[in-house]
């Protein structure tokens, strides 16, 4: 009498076959997994400007001058954040962008950032834009 022994196991091919498929989707997913962690870090940074953003126009609307942010208006502390560096700035020159409120990346990307900017003439009128890689956040 013969015993058939039957081998169990998978073949060199089959486990080739499932290293190449499983290397394709981590190729197809590691990306946009870094994708989703920059609009979650950038939908934090607008809202952190926002909130900032709406307590001054608060004390503009209160001082009635809406042609320039008066001094006492840039005295509120800026919003901290580990993920981004706030910046507000009044060039106050009486035309054109009377403020700027900035998001930088930390660490540091070149051309990189979000700002909300308030022009003279449009009144309660603020203008949100991202440069690369935060163009489209807002």
């Amino acid at each position: 009498m013969c015993k058939l022994h039957r081998k169990t196991g998978f073949t060199l091919i089959e486990i080739t076959v499932v290293l190449i498929i499983v290397g394709i989707l981590v190729a197809i997913g590691i990306p946009n997994l870094f994708i989703w962690f920059q609009r979650s870090k950038a939908s934090e940074a607008i809202l952190n400007m926002e909130s900032y953003k709406d307590l001054l126009e608060g004390c503009i609307q209160k001082s009635s001058n809406f042609s320039c942010v008066p001094d006492s208006c840039m005295n509120y502390p800026v919003p901290q954040s580990p993920n981004f560096s706030y910046t507000a700035v009044n060039p106050c020159n009486g035309q054109g962008v009377i403020l700027t409120i900035s998001a930088l990346p930390i660490p540091s990307v070149p051309g990189g950032g979000i700002y909300f900017q308030r022009t003279s003439g449009q009144g309660n009128v603020w203008t949100c834009f991202g440069l690369d890689p935060y163009a489209g956040v807002c």
